[in-house]
């Protein structure tokens, strides 16, 4: 086996790099959702309940700060998430 070429199981670091322009068209695609009817019963008997959908999609787009956690994957403590290549 040669040493200079990366073996498919060695551990590699996680690089993040999500453009700017990358998430502002994620946050538009999420403002745009088509939301469905709300559901037919009181509980969660038929899934996530539409009103909790719609507050986490509102999260993400006017509070979730894609900025800080990418710097935080990429910042001085980035090797507590490496990346083992998958087979």
């Amino acid at each position: 086996m040669s040493t200079t070429a990366q073996n498919v199981n060695d551990i590699r670091l996680f690089q993040v790099d999500v453009p700017e322009e990358n998430v502002a068209e994620l946050r538009g695609r999420i403002t745009a959702t088509t939301w469905p009817s709300e559901e037919l019963v009181e509980d969660a008997s038929q899934g996530v309940q539409l009103p909790t959908m719609q507050a986490l999609a509102q999260y993400w787009v006017s509070e979730y700060d894609f900025g800080r956690v990418a710097a935080r994957l990429r910042g001085p403590n980035s090797m507590r998430f490496p990346v083992v290549a998958s087979r």
